[in-house]
Order: C-alpha cells, then structure tokens, then sequence
C-alpha cells in the first residue's frame, strides 16, 4: 500500500455531499425538493446529506446515478 500521497495532509477527503450539492445538483437542473422526490427521500434527508451530516449510503449512490443518468 502506497504512503505517499498527492493530497496536501491537513485537508481531508471531500464528503459526497458537498460534490452533490456544488457540482451534480444543479446541473440537472431540478430543485432539491424534486431532486428528493426522485430519489425517494425526505428533503431533510437529502439536506443532510448535502451538508455532510448523512453519509451516501449505497442505496442512494444507485439512485443517484440513476437520476444522473436521466438528467443528461
């Protein structure tokens, strides 16, 4: 196993939530109200998620490439 890495060592590995908010989310275009619904969540859930409190669970991982795959 490699010890040597690219990654400064203060900064941690960026949480899923944050990429799905800044990046993924409003690229489709859609609310994150309708983005929930779509993904069969609560909205605080999906808020949870987004401010890294919840983790990306498998189950929505699938689900989302799934939204993703139908926004483009």
């Amino acid at each position: 196993m490699a010890t040597d890495t690219q990654r400064h060592p203060s900064i941690g590995p960026a949480h899923p939530g944050e990429m799905l908010g800044e990046i993924m989310i409003p690229a489709t275009g859609r609310s994150k109200a309708e983005i929930a619904r779509r993904l069969g969540v609560s909205r605080s859930t999906l808020n949870d998620i987004l401010n890294q409190k919840q983790p990306v669970t498998p189950a929505i991982a699938v689900r989302l490439r799934l939204i993703r795959r139908t926004a483009l």
